[in-house]
């Protein structure tokens, strides 16, 4: 009986060591070191859904629920506005950066939009107006360059995952580069553990990337949590 006593006392002291060895893992963060693009990293957030301004000066982000934006490349990131949701598009007119928070897809032509915007900005974030446009829509997951008119989509993709599993799957998003006579090709960038989730060219043609979540074992999208960072990817020079 004493034999038996030690023995399943042992057994509770290794389950309870692996309890605590569990307690203290943490995900170790990617480093990420490439000579043509810089990573920016928003603290919370989860998914960086759209993009406005540059890195240069003002970067006006949205993500999960919420917008943000950095002044000093960045290092620092101030809450603008709390949406409560989505914002899948942000435009810039001039000086004005209207927010919209519906979206839509058209599965015929592979494209994406935002509409309805309902808010707009002045100052870069700092203070938002209220606004309502139910008939205002844009495409996103595009951006052209100016000087060359260059454009840069994201090509969806859904189907079974890659055991053959399921048929509706969201899958790896890639990017299309066209070139003004017409000339398609798969733009090599190095988002390798994020979803591409929209594009972004700033004046001086510099190319963002939106990202957020990641992928499972067999190539399926997995959507981030609202408490996890979220990561925008710049070129450093113009394309």
């Amino acid at each position: 009986m004493k034999k038996i006593y030690l023995l399943m006392s042992f057994l509770f002291f290794l389950i309870a060591c692996e309890k605590n060895d569990d307690s203290k893992f943490v995900e170790v963060e990617t480093v990420f070191d490439d000579p043509d693009w810089i990573r920016l990293k928003v603290p919370a957030g989860g998914e960086i859904h759209s993009v406005a301004g540059s890195i240069d000066d003002t970067l006006l982000v949205t993500t999960l629920a919420k917008a943000y934006f950095t002044a000093d490349g960045g290092k620092t990131w101030k809450e603008s506005k709390n949406f409560s949701g989505t914002v899948p598009g942000l435009l810039t007119s001039k000086d004005t950066i209207f927010a919209f928070i519906a979206s839509g897809f058209d599965p015929a032509m592979g494209r994406k939009y935002a509409g309805s915007p309902t808010s707009y900005t002045l100052n870069k974030g700092l203070t938002w107006q209220s606004y309502h446009d139910g008939a205002r829509f844009i495409q996103t997951g595009v951006a052209t360059s100016k000087k060359d008119l260059t454009t840069y989509r994201l090509k969806y993709s859904s189907g079974a995952d890659t055991e053959g599993n399921g048929t509706n799957w969201v899958l790896r998003t890639t990017i299309d580069r066209i070139k003004r006579n017409g000339e398609a090709s798969q733009f090599e960038h190095p988002v390798k553990d994020h979803q591409p989730l929209n594009l972004h060219m700033d004046s001086q043609d510099k190319l963002y990337i939106s990202t957020g979540g990641s992928f499972s074992k067999t190539g399926v999208y997995v959507g981030a949590s609202v408490t996890s960072p979220a990561y925008v990817y710049v070129s450093k020079t113009e394309l």
